[in-house]
C-alpha cells in the first residue's frame, strides 16, 4: 500500500503545478466548475423537454445512477477519510467543499454522466473527454490525488451502468 501511495504522490506532482499561470488556472477552474452539477441538471432538463423515448431512458438512467452513486460516494469518502493533498502536502488553488479526497466526487459524477450520455446518444461521445478533463482538473487544482480520480471514474462508470440497466427494465 505504501508503494501505491508513493506512486500516487509522484503522479500528483507531475500534474500539479504550483506555479501555474493565471490564464491556465482560469481554464482549469472553469473545467472543474463544469463538474459542479449545473451541467448535469441542464442536460437532464433537456432530456425531459425533448420527450423522446431515448431521452426519457437517458433521464431515468441519470436519476437512478446518481440516486445510488451519491450515497455510496459519501459513505466511502467519510469512511476512508483520506486527507486531500491541499491539507497535507501543498496549498491548492481552490477551497474544497469537504475535508476528504477519496473518491473524487467530481470525477465520479462526470464519468456517470458521460457514460450515460454516450450510451444513449453516441453522437455526443466527446463528453467522455469532458469527464477526463474534469477529473484531471481536480488534481491540477491540488484537491485530489490521481488515485482519487481513478476510483471516482470507476465508481461513476459502474453506477452509470446501474442506471442504464435499471432504465432498461
Amino acid at each position: 500500500m505504501q508503494t501505491i501511495s508513493q506512486l500516487d504522490r509522484k503522479a500528483f506532482f507531475k500534474l500539479f503545478n504550483h506555479q501555474a499561470s493565471k490564464r491556465r488556472l482560469y481554464v482549469i477552474k472553469a473545467v472543474s466548475k463544469l463538474g459542479d452539477g449545473f451541467l448535469y441538471l441542464l442536460v437532464g432538463a433537456a432530456c425531459y423537454l425533448i420527450d423522446t423515448e431515448t431521452s426519457k431512458l437517458a433521464l431515468f438512467a441519470l436519476v437512478l445512477g446518481f440516486s445510488v452513486e451519491r450515497p455510496v460516494y459519501f459513505f466511502l469518502k467519510n469512511t476512508l477519510k483520506r486527507e486531500r493533498p491541499s491539507q497535507s502536502i501543498v496549498e491548492g488553488f481552490v477551497v474544497p467543499s469537504d475535508r476528504f479526497s477519496l473518491p473524487s466526487g467530481h470525477s465520479s459524477a462526470a464519468w456517470l454522466f458521460a457514460c450515460v450520455i454516450t450510451w444513449y446518444f453516441p453522437e455526443f461521445s466527446y463528453v467522455l473527454l469532458l469527464a477526463v478533463a474534469i477529473s484531471l482538473s481536480r488534481v491540477m487544482l491540488g484537491v485530489h490525488y490521481p488515485c482519487d480520480i481513478i476510483v471516482g471514474a470507476i465508481l461513476g462508470t459502474g453506477f452509470a451502468f446501474v442506471g442504464i440497466f435499471g432504465a432498461s427494465l
